[in-house]
């Protein structure tokens, strides 16, 4: 990025849960233009409308794409390059996570109608062909590791990663420049 001080855009599909964060983020002050908007990013024509307002800085988007199919990805990806974003800051996991979250506590987001959906098997490259360039992946995992925050009984529980492989079970923290 050009400065470490940018205006960015979260997005969010409930509203209610930006409402949630003013709530616990009420007593911090950001350290950038900051201004959270809630707003059904399944509404099209509003989402166009916001993304052309506060184009050109930083969107991010943190746990919101694995509740969305492929296509709406796809469409979302290519409203945030056609309203000139500077960047995108994303998390995805991989086919092999998207099942073992299916099987766990997917089952009771999907009764709540918030099924998980997208964990594209080409990870990063799915963005590309729609306006994305990869600048940097982190794995969540690693990162959790890094910072002494993973349980040990979690360690004991996951597969030995393999990687690139499409049942591997990976996540990760993604920022794509606009290209």
């Amino acid at each position: 990025p050009r400065s470490t001080l940018f205006p960015y855009t979260t997005l969010f599909r409930s509203p209610g849960l930006v409402a949630y964060k003013d709530e616990i983020l009420a007593g911090e002050k950001p350290r950038c233009q900051f201004e959270r908007v809630a707003l059904d990013l399944a509404d099209r024509a509003a989402r166009r409308e916001l993304f052309e307002r506060f184009g050109k800085g930083l969107a991010i988007s943190e746990g919101l794409l694995i509740y969305l199919t492929a296509e709406d990805v796809a469409e979302l990806s290519r409203d945030l390059a056609a309203a000139e974003f500077d960047y995108w800051l994303l998390d995805i996991a991989s086919p092999g996570l998207l099942a073992m979250m299916r099987a766990t506590s997917g089952q009771s987001t999907a009764r709540a109608g918030a099924p998980l959906r997208f964990a594209p098997a080409n990870r990063t490259a799915f963005f590309e062909p729609l306006g994305w360039k990869t600048l940097e992946v982190h794995s969540t995992f690693d990162t959790a590791m890094q910072l002494g925050r993973v349980p040990q009984a979690l360690l004991a529980s996951l597969p030995p990663e393999t990687p690139g492989a499409e049942d591997e079970v990976w996540s990760g923290t993604c920022l794509f420049a606009r290209g």
